[in-house]
């Protein structure tokens, strides 16, 4: 019941409203028609006008074109010829602009045609009789023909005006006629218009009250949305801060403040990266330059005590700023370098065990204390294989740990690209044609500075793996090629290919691409993190390129310069 007056409230304005609208849009309507006729009559005066302006120009250039052949067959002067060339130039003009004007009237243009073919007849007679006269020659038959021409042009000249003196009160008329008509339709119209305009205003209105109410429940849901969203920000673990254009911190979650002991607002409004990542080397900054994604997990967060902490960052871009979410993972870091020192101290004492069981293992084969029989040799040889893979793992292991260490060193020599490949390619030669596969070597002469057994090393690495996973009869290249200041190395295969979720994963210790890899291939996946750790010694990159199913190719970029004998100790950061 409280609706029914609010209702009949909405009635009355509604109609108190439509009254003085449709009066007003009654005139409109009849002042925008009466407007647009006096636009087209005024138009097709305009147009009428400049019809006979220009045929009226025609006119008297033909009496300056009598004057002119007149006056130099009476004088024999050449002067007389300039007025004469002159209004021909003007009759040629004003009868383009008619042609022009008058295209849209077939009648009027076939007329404006006609005068054209019959000035440029008598031009022709008169350039005739001109030269004749130029000559002392008789010219009385060009001068009777061109006086005849002369007076035809006339004739169709005021025939063609007083056809567009017809026409323009044929389409005065015309548009008197339908100007009734038109009012008429937009009389009609007016009240269908304002007919339907009042039964829509009226369906509007409750449209609008409708659309009221699903905008408050709207509202309503957005506000709970946002304090779930402010909810979960609050509730997550990680720091989560929003940056402006500027790099500004515009919003930071509780977590920032506990993780950095700055206050929100200390922390608004101030730079992200001078107050919170003083390592920061325009990584997570280059997200609102480049609009790219930027994460990685080697950046620290300063704590406002001083201290600084290794984070995992992410840095995404957006159209107004950036997000960026960090973690702590000192922890991590903390585990990973036990577990470093781990490694290194078992893979040592490995070593020493290892080489007994081998000797002893050699010692029984060749047979120094006693012939063994053949099944005795057999689990011998069985033996001396694994302990020969165990002692490839120990040495991956002990790699490993000196290049995370720091200890390995690097003999930079001038080397030149295509030897290297050719050496790699030998190398590789037996296991290639042991597996059905073809090794293609593609390479100019390019001289760089390197370490040539490190390099080939990891050379052979990839090559390696891309033979485990080509089937029979397919091809591998090895190409070198400079791309500005740098070497290039590329291992391309045919293979099975690489997943793009894995493809930075498997640089990294223990990672292989599938599980099932580890039992059927052997290895612990160290292989690739140890390639990239030397190629990271030489000043250089190493990357991977690959679709399931397709191939990988794997690239290594170094430094271009040949550089002198030397050797060097880097420390990976």
């Amino acid at each position: 019941m409280a609706d029914a007056p609010l209702l009949s409230v909405r009635r009355v304005l509604l109609v108190n409203a439509l009254i003085p609208l449709l009066v007003i849009v009654l005139l409109g309507v009849l002042l925008a028609w009466q407007l647009w006729q006096t636009k087209l009559e005024s138009d097709w005066v305009a147009h009428s006008m400049e019809v006979d302006r220009h045929a009226s120009t025609v006119a008297i250039a033909l009496d300056k074109m009598e004057a002119g052949r007149r006056g130099y067959a009476i004088t024999g002067h050449r002067s007389m010829v300039k007025p004469y060339d002159e209004a021909r130039n003007q009759v040629e003009a004003n009868l383009a602009a008619l042609e022009t004007l008058v295209a849209a009237e077939p009648f009027e243009r076939t007329m404006v045609h006609d005068l054209r073919e019959r000035t440029s007849q008598l031009d022709a007679v008169v350039r005739t009789e001109l030269a004749l006269i130029a000559r002392d020659a008789p010219h009385f038959q060009e001068a009777a023909s061109g006086d005849a021409l002369l007076v035809e042009t006339r004739s169709g000249l005021t025939a063609f005006r007083a056809a567009e003196n017809q026409l323009m009160q044929a389409r005065q008329e015309r548009l008197r006629h339908d100007g009734w008509i038109l009012g008429g339709l937009g009389l009609a119209g007016l009240w269908f218009a304002c007919g339907f305009f009042a039964f829509f205003s009226v369906r509007q209105s409750r449209e609008l009250d409708r659309s009221y109410r699903a905008n408050e429940q709207l509202l309503q849901e957005q506000q709970r949305f946002a304090r779930r969203q402010e909810l979960i920000l609050d509730a997550a673990g990680e720091g989560i801060y929003v940056t402006d254009g500027a790099g500004r911190i515009t919003f930071a979650n509780p977590a920032v403040t506990k993780l950095t002991g700055y206050s929100q607002a200390e922390l608004h409004g101030r730079e992200a990266q001078p107050l919170l990542h003083p390592g920061d080397r325009l990584r997570i900054s280059a997200a609102l330059r480049t609009g790219e994604v930027q994460r990685g997990a080697d950046e620290v967060v300063r704590h406002q005590d001083g201290r600084c902490f290794p984070v995992e960052y992410v840095s995404t871009p957006f159209a107004e700023g950036s997000v960026v979410i960090f973690k702590d993972i000192a922890s991590r870091v903390e585990i990973d370098r036990l577990k470093d020192q781990l490694l290194g101290v078992v893979s040592h004492e490995l070593r020493t065990p290892l080489t007994a069981v081998r000797g002893a293992l050699e010692i029984l084969g060749e047979g120094i204390l006693g012939d063994l029989t053949p099944e005795a040799l057999d689990l011998v040889a069985i033996a001396d294989e694994n302990v020969l893979r165990l002692a490839r793992l120990v040495n991956d292991l002990v790699d490993l740990e000196r290049l995370n260490a720091g200890m390995a060193f690097v003999e930079l020599q001038p080397l030149e690209a295509s030897e290297l490949l050719r050496r790699t390619e030998a190398a590789m030669r037996g296991l290639a044609a042991a597996a059905g596969v073809t090794l293609e070597v593609e390479s100019p002469v390019l001289e760089f500075a390197g370490d040539s057994e490190r390099l080939l090393q990891v050379l052979t690495n990839l090559v390696s793996n891309a033979l485990k996973f080509s089937p029979d009869g397919h091809r591998i290249w090895l190409r070198a090629a400079r791309q500005g200041d740098r070497v290039v190395f590329e291992v391309e295969d045919q293979g099975r290919g690489i997943p793009e979720e894995k493809l930075e994963a498997i640089f990294e210790r223990f990672q292989q691409v599938s599980p099932a890899d580890a039992r059927q291939q052997g290895g612990l996946g160290l292989g690739l993190a140890i390639c990239r750790g030397i190629v990271q010694q030489h000043g250089g990159r190493i990357a991977v390129e690959s679709k399931v199913g397709r191939g990988s190719t794997f690239r290594i970029s170094l430094p271009a310069p040949v550089a002198k004998d030397r050797s060097f100790h880097v420390t990976l950061a």
